[in-house]
């Protein structure tokens, strides 16, 4: 992942040193760093800055193998559009993306601005993720993170 890209996803996930509930049930998952979840982290949970940028970038490295693994075009992608498919992977997981067959088809074919489009129009991650959403797009599609 491009320094840039890391930097964009600490942004998009956000950082909390204090473990705090799932907005949703109120209570598990507990989530803590920058958008971590699993076992051991509970409502007492606490790290320390050291902690959750190794967390981030242990899971990055770990999803940047899984898609070079598991998509056939992946290396074939400028280093920011990798950088977006890690970013998208790391909110919804390697599993999630996959769903995403239409986009990921076009990005198999190098129709980048399909790809792009189709992110943006994925009302679902959307509704989760608000303007990370475009960023994504955006980025995909014009290689960068500067808009």
């Amino acid at each position: 992942m491009t320094p840039a890209g890391l930097e964009r996803l600490k942004l998009d996930e956000g950082l909390s040193l204090k473990a705090y509930p799932d907005p949703l049930t109120k209570a598990d998952p507990w989530t803590i760093g920058y958008g971590c979840t699993g076992s051991g982290i509970n409502k007492d949970t606490v790290w320390t800055q050291e902690q959750a940028d190794g967390a981030i970038l242990g899971r990055v490295n770990l999803i940047t193998m899984q898609l070079y693994k598991q998509l056939s075009f992946f290396s074939e992608l400028s280093p920011v559009q990798r950088d977006v498919l890690i970013n998208i992977a790391y909110n919804i997981g390697v599993a999630g993306l996959k769903k995403w067959t239409l986009t990921l088809a076009a990005m198999s074919c190098g129709n980048y601005k399909i790809a792009a489009q189709d992110i943006r129009d994925n009302k679902t991650w959307r509704n989760e993720v608000g303007e990370r959403c475009d960023r994504c797009a955006d980025a995909f599609e014009k290689g960068t993170w500067l808009t």
